[in-house]
């Protein structure tokens, strides 16, 4: 049974980041033998683990107000983007809330990091 803690492993997927997880997992058979070798589905928990997709890049400014994303957080799926954008501007002020386009995808994020601290 693979190891999900083998640091060896672990290593080589954090270093990883340009492979796709198919390609790890072969490669991972290949350099540790089949005993220790990794699903496909076990590199990409992993890899995740690691290095959560939703850190990468640049962070919009609005993720840095709490109370703008509990905002964004409560109101997703209830109301249209749209409605969040408004809403929020009249709560906020134009300039402290994001656009109708940011707010989808700060509310994308949100949703992918729910799915990942869920996972």
């Amino acid at each position: 049974m693979p190891d999900p803690t083998d640091p060896d492993i672990r290593a080589f997927v954090a270093a990883s980041r340009e492979r796709t997880f198919s390609a790890m997992a072969v490669e991972i058979a290949a350099e540790f033998g089949p005993g220790r070798a990794w699903s496909v589905d076990l590199v990409a928990a992993v890899h995740h683990q690691l290095l959560p997709p939703r850190e990468a890049g640049r962070r919009s400014p609005f993720e840095r107000e709490p109370a703008v994303m509990a905002f964004i957080t409560d109101r997703d799926g209830l109301v249209s983007m749209a409605e969040i954008a408004r809403l929020g501007a009249e709560a906020f002020g134009s300039g402290r809330f994001p656009s109708k386009s940011a707010v989808g995808r700060l509310a994308l994020r949100l949703r992918q990091r729910a799915t990942v601290a869920a996972s």
